[in-house]
């Protein structure tokens, strides 16, 4: 049986609810959204957290908000080059 915060992230998906989890409550949140974690993965709580969150990314259940990035400004060249 899933716990409160994952049933209630699964009725309402937020970013911040993710922030309060557990290892275990990432794996259930896994496992309903059919996202595989490999055994090296699951050592770690980050690298589960990791795991999920692009999952949830991939199926747009979150949307990211990161703005694009700007490409690099020229760079003049210098005599040596």
């Amino acid at each position: 049986m899933a716990s409160k915060i994952v049933t209630d992230f699964i009725q309402t998906p937020s970013a911040g609810v993710l922030n309060s989890m557990t290892k275990e409550q990432f794996i259930d949140v896994a496992d309903n959204y059919n996202i595989v974690i490999s055994a090296a993965q699951m050592r770690l709580k980050e690298s589960v957290r990791c795991v999920v969150v692009a999952g949830l990314v991939d199926q747009q259940v979150l949307i990211t908000t990161a703005p694009p990035s700007e490409p690099p400004a020229p760079q003049a060249l210098t005599f040596e080059e």
